[in-house]
């Protein structure tokens, strides 16, 4: 009997070990991988296009399934936060290419795009702060669906190029209270309370910046994520050192942000590619560096538990979560006489939350518990509200949605 149970714990090590010692696990490309298109990871109101917009990422993994815990890559498009996307079939993100075959879950997101008047300086914070609550969302996703995903909390990343390196900076950096002076939080909401998942931590591990730049570089203050900066010298779009931008925006590039990591003690890397102007080409050597020094930087980052291959108890690969089941709200008319009704379209989610009525001005001027069932009609009289056009919130702990509603008496 004593044998048997020796041999027993003998083969459990052994197993383990192999489990933790699989060759070239995170940093070398030992799998093939898959995409698992259009997951919704949260909600969000677009004010530029007077939308509620459904925020999807792509997910990009090994298909071989695995029983260990597994590094999150959030990637973060460019576009001068007007235009691009996630990517598709046709279109795989570089980063994902490189590291889904080495065992990483990576994330491509899309997030609010638009911008109401590109040469102001308000209406440029806006949508940098749209985008930064936005890629919030999906680092609390991960945290929220850790387990379906056989994610280590301790080891989620963010990269991005352009705009999506300026957004990794900001949702690093940028805090409430530097955000409050610049930002209308009474119309958009804290910075980490916006898009979904509330009540999760948004803390990244590390960022790689490529080509973007920050509004102001005493953000990083009292921070201290680690940091890998990459930038063109000669990048006339966001400049390497500081200046002002085609659109007249003062911005601060890679070497900047890289010299004020240094007043503040925070852990940087600076790479500069001299003569090269705004981006990289995804096929040259330039961009191979970028990989390469990106996938070190993160592995040495990782936490213990990450290298020795805690397990996972779910087998991840194949299947992934259902987009969870949320309250689906719609507000009828939207032109209203004193009046209107929301409807909770889900079959199976109530919604418990408040309803808030906001003027243009972005100033509060009612608000009030509602609770709603599941298929169920709420009738709101607002009969004392002025005509003219407002925003109406129906907000809980795990969402916000945003209707514009005009009142005509």
């Amino acid at each position: 009997m004593k044998v048997t149970f020796l041999l027993f714990f003998i083969l459990s090590v052994f197993i383990n070990d192999s489990r933790a010692q699989i060759p070239g696990l995170f940093l070398d490309s030992i799998y093939a991988y898959h995409r698992i298109p259009d997951i919704q990871y949260g909600s969000a109101y677009n004010f530029q296009k007077d939308v509620q917009e459904k925020l999807l990422l792509d997910i990009y993994e090994p298909s071989a399934s695995t029983d260990y815990q597994r590094p999150v890559l959030i990637y973060v498009h460019g576009g001068g936060f007007t235009s691009g996307s996630k990517g598709g079939p046709a279109d795989i993100p570089v980063f994902a290419q490189y590291f889904a075959p080495r065992g990483w879950v990576v994330a491509s997101i899309d997030y609010r795009l638009g911008v109401e008047d590109a040469s102001t300086t308000a209406d440029n914070y806006e949508e940098a702060y749209e985008a930064t609550q936005d890629a919030k969302a999906a680092i609390r996703y991960f945290r929220r669906y850790a387990q379906d995903y056989c994610v280590d909390t301790s080891a989620i990343f963010m990269t991005g190029i352009s705009a999506g390196g300026a957004t990794a900076l900001t949702c690093a950096y940028w805090d409430p209270e530097e955000a409050n002076p610049i930002i209308d939080e009474q119309k958009l909401g804290l910075i980490d309370e916006g898009s979904g998942n509330l009540g999760y931590s948004s803390h990244l591990t590390a960022i790689v910046n490529c080509w973007g730049g920050i509004n102001d570089t005493s953000w990083m203050k009292n921070n201290d994520i680690p940091q890998y900066l990459f930038h063109g010298t000669a990048d006339s779009t966001v400049p390497y050192h500081s200046g002002y931008n085609s659109n007249q925006i003062y911005l601060y590039g890679s070497y900047d942000i890289h010299q004020a990591a240094m007043r503040y003690s925070i852990e940087s890397n600076l790479h500069p590619f001299f003569g090269f102007g705004h981006g990289i080409p995804n096929e040259s050597p330039q961009m191979d560096t970028v990989l390469m020094l990106s996938s070190k930087f993160f592995y040495n980052h990782f936490d213990t538990r990450l290298l020795t291959q805690e397990e996972c108890n779910l087998t991840t690969g194949i299947s992934y979560p259902e987009n969870p089941e949320q309250p689906q709200l719609k507000m009828l008319p939207n032109a209203a006489e004193g009046s209107f009704t929301v409807e909770n379209l889900s079959p199976k989610s109530p919604f418990k939350g408040v309803l808030n009525v906001y003027n243009l001005s972005a100033q509060m001027i009612y608000t009030k518990p509602i609770s709603i069932n599941a298929a169920s009609i709420l009738k709101v009289s607002l009969t004392f509200i002025e005509n003219g056009i407002y925003y109406v919130q129906f907000k809980n702990n795990s969402e916000s949605i945003t209707e514009k509603l005009i009142f005509v008496h």
